[in-house]
Formats: structure tokens, C-alpha cells, sequence
């Protein structure tokens, strides 16, 4: 077999265009991969902060408990109202 010195234009082109779309999906996925870690570091912050207003919620109902008892508590007011029926009771989680 004889050694060739050069690639024909056509082999040129081709391997040229599958390099450029090599270098193309490269930076499409990396360009992904950075916006899926900052997402996934969005989600999980908002997800711990969720987590500790839920917490401060539910120690404040604890407290709110033993100094009112059991009450339903008007939040834009603050008004306490009795609880008249076993039905009517604070939400659970």
C-alpha cells in the first residue's frame, strides 16, 4: 500500500466537520453541566431553608401550645379564639 501525503478533500472536509461538531456538543454539555450544578445548589438551598422555616414553625406552635393551649389563632390579627369542637383543631404535619 502506498503512503499518502495528504487526506483527499473530501476526508479533509469531513474529518474538519466531525471535529467542529465534536468541539460544538463539548461546550453545549459542559455548558449544561454548569447550569444543571447551579440549579441542583439553587434546589438544595431552598430546600434546607424550607426545612428550618418549618422547624422555626413548628417550635413556635410548641410554644404557643403550652403558654395558650389548644387555640386557633387569627394570623393577621393575632386574635386567639377558643376551640369549641374536637374537630376544630391546628393543623398537623
Amino acid at each position: 500500500m502506498a503512503k499518502a501525503k495528504k487526506l483527499t478533500k473530501k476526508e479533509h472536509e469531513t474529518l474538519k466537520d466531525r471535529l467542529e461538531s465534536v468541539n460544538r456538543t463539548k461546550s453545549a454539555f459542559i455548558l449544561a453541566a454548569s447550569s444543571y450544578a447551579e440549579s441542583k445548589t439553587a434546589f438544595e438551598k431552598a430546600h434546607e431553608e424550607q426545612i428550618a422555616a418549618q422547624v422555626g414553625i413548628n417550635e413556635m406552635q410548641q410554644k404557643l401550645i403550652e403558654k395558650y393551649g389548644m387555640v386557633n389563632i387569627n394570623v393577621e390579627s393575632g386574635e386567639l379564639v377558643e376551640i369549641e369542637s374536637e374537630g376544630d383543631t391546628l393543623p398537623q404535619d
